[in-house]
């Protein structure tokens, strides 16, 4: 390998690392950090709030089923009372 070879080839190497971090960079100004302690800093907090908000979402899950069994019930109940006023009709 030559000299000029090995200086194209690490300057190919930087221009990856240069490419890689202005692509990086967005992704850190959207999740809001710039160095690595702040990721840290931004990694831990959601894992903290993790285990919260999967409760939180098991509940709201459970109200959607209590809601949609309610309104099952109310649409059977809807469909008897149809049934039976049809019925009565035909006696």
């Amino acid at each position: 390998m030559t000299k000029e070879q090995a200086e194209r080839d690490m300057s190919k190497a930087e221009d990856q690392i240069t490419s890689g971090d202005k692509t990086l960079d967005a992704y850190r100004e959207k999740l809001g950090f710039h160095t690595e302690k702040e990721f840290q800093q931004v990694q831990r907090q959601h894992q903290t709030d993790y285990p919260g908000l999967l409760e939180k979402n098991r509940q709201i899950r459970g109200h959607i089923h209590q809601e949609r069994k309610v309104l099952e019930k109310a649409e059977t109940a809807h469909q008897n009372a149809f049934v039976r006023q049809v019925a009565s009709l035909l006696f």
